[in-house]
């Protein structure tokens, strides 16, 4: 495994009473300057995979249409994380 890369896993729940439907969109962001680094559409399942680089810290938060998971945070120099989204109202 390349030693400046993190693999990111994981899936998106929506919860039902939000009344949402669609796919969600995982979005993978800089901190450093808050713009969209990766863009991750989770399959029909909800289950998602990107690799990036691990030079920089991130944080993360699913979103469909206008409910969103709760946004985490991932540090530089991790190699891997595995979340689960849920998406609520």
């Amino acid at each position: 495994m390349n030693n400046n890369i993190i693999v990111i896993k994981g899936t998106v729940t929506y919860l039902k009473e939000t009344g949402a439907s669609g796919k969600a969109t995982v979005f993978l962001t800089s901190v450093a300057d808050k713009t969209v680094v990766e863009e991750i559409y989770p399959d029909l399942d909800g289950v998602f995979h990107a690799e990036v680089s691990n030079e920089i810290s991130y944080s993360i938060q699913a979103q469909i249409k206008t409910f969103k998971s709760a946004l985490f945070f991932i540090p530089k120099k991790v190699r891997s994380v595995y979340l689960d989204l849920h998406i609520h109202n």
